[in-house]
């Protein structure tokens, strides 16, 4: 899940920390927000000219595939904030989406030390924003009751992941989540049935794996210059076996990875699958594995959601998920 943060040392007066609450409504719910906590926001913002920047990492969260194309006053969330500014006179908002969205934590931390970090920022959350505690802004005091009840996923976004820690952003509920998708026909083609009988083990996900390679296809295309199939589906393995506390400990030099066993055996079958000939055996360099997934090169790869608004027409006959299974 990404998160809306807010920088500590820009916090500047009451009524633009009120301003950019308001604003953080608008980003994750599409201009859903809370008119009667600014009901004097506007008035002192038409006093106070205020300039409110807010950096989208997540690009495909908030501005879809086909947006992206398109000048971007065009896309939905700039339109969003032109609203924005038109409900409060005084207030511009400047939207800037950062080039390399992997590198988005430690862009963050360097333009905070450069004094240069925007007002909001949408992070992915997890230990990368959890080590940036000391430049973020606590919500603890700002968060109302109301949406503590009504909006989910405050538990990804606490401290540490722990039910009583600091709040460090709002949930920006949004559309990354991961899959695994199948061509079915090869699936099929291979004497297998994911949907009545998907692998539930290691093993057995092995043995799928095997029998369409026999066919000659490559059972998994994926494009790991930035190792997506492990950020997007391996690490959900070290995350059930070691746990967050065991991850976060290591992330602060309190623990070894290296003494990390659910983290050296994700790896080690990770590897293994390379090795067993189960990826594209070019994926170190390979960047289109979405063509070659909808050619039929592949059996499955690796997406978020956000791949599904392309070629809808096509894949939504042809593909499925393999269903939530625990591999063991």
């Amino acid at each position: 899940m990404t998160i809306m943060i807010f920088t500590m040392n820009k916090g500047g007066s009451a009524m633009k920390t009120k301003i950019i609450l308001s604003l953080v409504f608008i980003v994750p719910f599409l201009f859903v927000f809370n008119t009667s906590m600014f009901a004097t926001g506007v008035k002192e913002a038409e006093e106070e000219k205020v300039t409110l920047t807010v950096w989208i990492n997540g690009s495909d969260s908030y501005i879809g595939p086909e947006e992206q194309q398109l000048p971007q006053d065009q896309w939905y969330i700039s339109q969003a904030f032109k609203r924005f500014e038109a409900d409060h006179p005084g207030v511009s908002i400047e939207l800037f989406v950062p080039p390399d969205q992997e590198g988005a934590h430690q862009s963050f931390k360097a333009a905070v030390l450069a004094g240069t970090a925007p007002d909001v920022a949408n992070l992915w959350t997890g230990q990368a924003v959890f080590n940036l505690k000391d430049v973020i802004r606590p919500l603890d005091d700002l968060v109302t009751p109301e949406d503590l009840k009504n909006i989910w996923g405050w538990e990804s976004v606490r401290l540490d992941f722990k039910p009583d820690g600091m709040i460090v952003g709002y949930p920006a509920s949004q559309n990354q989540l991961c899959f695994l998708l199948y061509n079915k026909s090869i699936i099929r083609k291979a004497g297998l049935n994911f949907e009545t009988n998907p692998p539930r083990t290691f093993a057995e996900f092995d043995a799928a794996l095997k029998k369409i390679k026999a066919l000659g296809v490559d059972p998994i295309v994926v494009d790991e210059s930035f190792p997506w199939f492990f950020a997007w589906i391996g690490d959900y393995w070290w995350a059930q076996t070691t746990g967050s506390d065991g991850i976060l400990a290591a992330s602060r030099g309190q623990k070894k990875f290296s003494d990390d066993k659910g983290f050296l055996d994700a790896l080690a079958y990770y590897r293994s699958m390379y090795k067993n000939g189960f990826f594209n055996q070019d994926m170190g360099t390979s960047a289109d594995s979405w063509n070659r997934f909808l050619q039929g090169q592949g059996a499955m790869t690796p997406v978020v959601t956000s791949f599904l608004a392309r070629d809808n027409a096509w894949w939504s006959q042809r593909v499925a998920s393999i269903p939530r299974w625990l591999l063991r």
